[in-house]
């Protein structure tokens, strides 16, 4: 019982505490909010991320189109345009935030869309990363079938983690390159016309 007498002051002590801490709310919102931030920063920055990647599609889907426009009306063969003329024509419009050193130019010309659907690039290697000297600038005559391939390897600013990470199978994460990056393609297959 002596040794009860000497820690019953502690208890006692820590009951008063216990009562005080109770009822005593100050410093509850802040750590809620502490609880809360983390996630919804993720959150936003995920949405951000998707945005940017979206806004990035649709920049190079309104870019490819317009040179393989230039390319079928053939202004781009009247003019004797090469290869780094047409990427910097691409480039002209593309949105700041992309790198033009990022896009490679793919042209291919056939005589059908069978053969040009049978000649189509491989840009990536059997690894996932991108492979070298792939991309060709051929880009024909009147009546021909040209494959315009314009690819982006596109520098996420926030590498979010795949599903796959965590569950075993693919999802949410942005990067399909082994570096994390995102590489984006936009492609147009037309008949050139007879100008």
């Amino acid at each position: 019982m002596g040794s009860f007498m000497r820690i019953r002051p502690w208890v006692d002590a820590a009951r008063r505490f216990g009562r005080k801490a109770r009822h005593n709310q100050a410093g509850t919102t802040a750590i809620e909010f502490a609880f809360v931030i983390g996630p919804f920063m993720a959150l936003l920055f995920a949405i951000m991320e998707v945005a940017l990647v979206y806004l990035a599609q649709v920049s190079m889907d309104a870019q490819t189109e317009k040179v393989a426009r230039a390319v079928q009306v053939g202004i781009m063969q009247k003019s004797n345009m090469n290869a780094e003329q047409f990427k910097d024509l691409f480039c002209a419009d593309l949105v700041s935030f992309m790198k033009c050193d990022d896009v490679i130019v793919d042209v291919r010309s056939s005589d059908t869309f069978a053969e040009a659907a049978a000649n189509l690039p491989q840009p990536l290697k059997s690894d996932g990363s991108m492979a070298a000297g792939f991309n060709q600038f051929i880009p024909g005559g009147r009546n021909k079938v040209v494959v315009v391939n314009i690819y982006c390897n596109f520098k996420l600013l926030a590498s979010l983690p795949a599903m796959g990470d965590f569950t075993g199978k693919v999802g949410l994460g942005l990067g399909n390159m082994p570096d994390g990056s995102r590489l984006m393609t936009a492609t147009r297959a037309f008949r050139t016309e007879p100008y």
